[in-house]
């Protein structure tokens, strides 16, 4: 269903500061469509100033909802990398922790090949 996506850790950081950059670019996008909205209750009155002040708002919302996904994908980006980071750790730890005693090979087998 899903491919499988593998990054370095330079690359996931390049995602995630992607990421943080479109949430915040959507958090003051939708700061400015609910301010416009009420403006524009305040600068028109007549046919149709409720419609396009609920257009703003539904803007807004939209906004918001999509700075909030972007939000999660980047604490979803960052819990993976940390996961491989210590993932990574954790193996370079147990394989300096491997014992490595002498192992005498068996001839026999080569001999027979």
């Amino acid at each position: 269903m899903f491919d499988e996506v593998k990054l370095t850790p330079d690359e996931a950081m390049k995602v995630m500061q992607a990421i943080a950059a479109g949430q915040q670019e959507m958090a003051s996008v939708a700061q400015v469509i609910e301010s416009q909205s009420v403006e524009t209750a305040s600068v028109y009155r007549g046919q149709g100033t409720v419609t396009a002040v609920q257009n703003y708002e539904d803007l807004s919302k939209g906004g918001q909802a999509l700075g909030t996904v972007l939000e999660h994908l980047a604490n979803d980006v960052r819990t993976a990398t940390q996961t491989g980071e210590q993932g990574s750790v954790d193996a370079a730890n147990a394989v300096r922790a491997t014992e490595v005693r002498n192992i005498n090979p068996d001839t026999s087998i080569i001999a027979s090949v």
